[in-house]
């Protein structure tokens, strides 16, 4: 409703006590009064998108009023909000921690965690890094290295740099936090490394791990019309990081 009639905080709730006393309505019906550095805020549609859960997209207005929700800032909204604002992600952050006072779900950082917030103005690749449609895994589950090397590959740039630069500062936001992801190579993926390094050949979940025959390798050389050279040697480029044991190679895959 703020945001629609582009009211002050303070001023909207000001009317929503006088008309909670003009029907005769406690006034303990009425949300609290926002803090001070939220009193002077108009809010924007910006901020409607980075904290609220509007429901189902129907063009008819009362379906908006019907189910709105504080959703959980993810890195995807963050990175969307730092986007519309033209702002870095971390200012982002700033701006919207304070909604928390009122309800929204903005996650309390740690100072190390705030500070990984890039300062930087998020790019078209940082919001496809941080897109759950571009993961292999589910949205909601932890990252994993076959997401990594999903992502890296769209971007078309190596796995380490989306991992350290894209990846990495938003790992606070993430709603389950990621098993430890070791050994990233400084390598840029191609649709083959996808399809060799899950399970079905598909670049889907659950992805190669253990032990790694030669048999598998050869399955694999198939699957990408590819020689069994060639794809042993793009297994060990990836063997700590998925944790790969390739027959007929010593310890590539018990890296920490």
């Amino acid at each position: 409703m703020r945001q629609r009639l582009r009211q002050k905080l303070s001023v909207l709730w000001d009317v929503a006590q006088r008309e909670a006393v003009n029907l005769g309505l406690s006034t303990a019906l009425v949300a609290p009064q926002p803090p001070l550095e939220l009193r002077e805020s108009v809010p924007t549609w910006d901020e409607i998108a980075a904290l609220v859960e509007a429901g189902p997209d129907e063009d008819v207005d009362y379906e908006w009023f019907e189910s709105p929700r504080w959703a959980p800032l993810t890195a995807q909204r963050l990175v969307g909000y730092a986007r519309a604002r033209t702002i870095g992600a971390r200012a982002a952050y700033r701006a919207l921690a304070p909604f928390r006072t009122i309800g929204a779900l903005v996650p309390e950082l740690t100072a190390e965690a705030e500070a990984a917030l890039p300062d930087e103005v998020p790019g078209a690749h940082d919001a496809v890094a941080v897109d759950p449609v571009y993961r292999a895994s589910e949205p909601g589950t932890p990252l994993s290295p076959l997401d990594l090397v999903s992502i890296a590959g769209r971007l078309g740039e190596s796995v380490r740099h989306t991992w350290q630069q894209r990846v990495t500062p938003y790992l606070a936001l993430e709603r389950t936090p990621p098993p430890p992801i070791t050994d990233v190579p400084d390598v840029v993926p191609g649709w083959q490394d996808l399809a060799i390094l899950s399970e079905g050949h598909d670049g889907k979940l659950p992805a190669l791990t253990g032990h790694v025959g030669q048999d598998r390798v050869e399955r694999c050389a198939r699957a990408v019309e590819e020689t069994p050279e060639w794809v042993r040697g793009r297994l060990e480029i990836y063997a700590g990081m998925f944790a790969l044991r390739l027959e007929g190679t010593v310890d590539r895959g018990d890296r920490p």
